[in-house]
């Protein structure tokens, strides 16, 4: 996970991936939605900490769906697993 990180701090998005998939997709991702979650609070001054729930139950649910197909040994999900 580490190297994967790694990899795509720099830049290396073909690195990141093959080294973990679950980083290339959902780290932007909540990267997007902090900066976005910033962004409205600052301008409109009024942000609904209702969508937080959602999004944290989002996220956990992608790693728990992740983690269980990379897991499973059939042809299919082998691009999940490092390479």
């Amino acid at each position: 996970m580490t190297t994967g990180f790694y990899s795509l701090i720099n830049g290396d998005f073909a690195g990141a991936s093959e080294r973990n998939l679950l980083i290339v997709t959902l780290f932007p991702a909540a990267l997007f939605y902090l900066v976005s979650r910033k962004l409205i609070f600052k301008n409109i001054g009024k942000y609904k900490y209702s969508y937080d729930k959602f999004i944290i139950i989002f996220f956990i649910l992608a790693v728990v769906i992740f983690t269980i197909c990379r897991n499973i040994s059939i042809p299919e999900f082998d691009i999940l697993r490092p390479h």
